[in-house]
């Protein structure tokens, strides 16, 4: 994982005359392995820490470790958009499968397709994702800040609204965005636009709906796909996208709610024309029950093997946004 230099000083509150290489050394005495290469910082978590595949996730664990403030605003906020208009403008949304437990979609229209700025050029490039225009590399950044995969469609491009998240039919075909024409099984999962495959579901989009110069209005697509399956099916067809590496291993799961409105926020940005946001919908298949876990401090103490002020116990917690409550000890 590589994370841009100036990426971290633009999320963390570093002191002044700050020595980058003494901080990576420091990251690596306390167990995040740390090196600098060129403007880049490489990080190699632990195989345990999901949650550090990300550049969110990293300047979250920074921040802890070396008790520097953090701005990731965007992982306070609740909903991504207002949904009241959803009878308006979509037909029947459907996912007919057990491995899809959420899917956000989102149109925004009056979108200008053009190359992205060089920062953004910039920040792919220090994870070799070569830039192809705004919107789709925003996705691309999207993906490595949080962890979760984003895919844009051509909206004019649909041959229908009516969008199922299904398993594919036996030996149904679809082109995916590097040509590749291939058949698929009933073990894989897809996006459809009816009954037309649009996307191989964690993997690639279709050539058919990619965006293009003359695209307009776009479809951003963020779901949550069972591992297993998008793994099965990336190596039984020998593809390995960015995406499916995510997916396979679950690297989304601090971050996944926040990609959405992420995504929406540079797309204002960077993005010219009159942007104009249609429609946000949601539909979640899986409901997550809230966990409570009761914890004594003796026993995180013994496993640490340090002690621990309550209070600083509290702030670390806090800092990996836990809501908490003291009974007793």
């Amino acid at each position: 994982m590589y994370t841009p230099w100036n990426w971290l000083k633009n999320h963390l509150n570093f002191p002044e005359n700050t020595q980058p290489q003494k901080i990576a050394e420091k990251l690596t005495e306390l167990g995040l392995e740390t090196e600098i290469v060129g403007q880049n910082w490489k990080f190699t978590p632990l195989p345990n820490r999901l949650d550090l595949f990300s550049w969110w996730g990293i300047a979250r664990e920074m921040s802890i470790l070396l008790n520097y403030p953090l701005d990731l605003s965007l992982i306070k906020q609740q909903k991504t958009c207002d949904l009241t208009k959803q009878e308006a403008y979509w037909g029947k949304i459907a996912v007919n499968t057990p491995h899809c437990s959420k899917i956000q979609l989102a149109l925004i229209q009056n979108i200008k397709i053009q190359p992205s700025p060089q920062w953004i050029k910039d920040y792919l490039a220090s994870n070799n994702i070569t830039s192809i225009n705004n919107v789709v590399d925003i996705a691309s950044l999207v993906m490595l800040e949080t962890g979760q995969p984003l895919h844009i469609h051509d909206y004019d491009k649909l041959t229908s609204k009516k969008i199922i998240i299904r398993q594919a039919f036996e030996k149904e075909g679809i082109t995916i965005l590097s040509g590749k024409t291939l058949s698929l099984t009933t073990e894989d999962i897809v996006i459809s636009a009816n009954q037309e495959a649009i996307s191989l579901a964690g993997i690639s989009g279709s050539r058919k709906t990619a965006i293009n110069n003359q695209t307009t209005n776009i479809l951003i697509e963020s779901a949550k796909f069972s591992p297993y399956s998008i793994k099965k099916t990336s190596q039984r067809l020998a593809i390995f996208t960015h995406a499916s590496q995510y997916f396979a291993k679950s690297f989304n799961l601090p971050f996944g709610d926040c990609a959405l409105q992420q995504a929406i926020e540079l797309i204002k940005e960077v993005c010219p024309g009159e942007n104009e946001l249609t429609i946000c919908w949601e539909k979640e298949t899986t409901q997550q029950n809230e966990k409570i876990i009761t914890i004594t401090q003796e026993f995180i103490e013994k496993k640490l093997g340090t002690k621990l002020e309550p209070k600083k116990l509290e702030e670390i917690l806090r800092h990996l946004q836990f809501s908490l409550s003291k009974i007793k000890n």
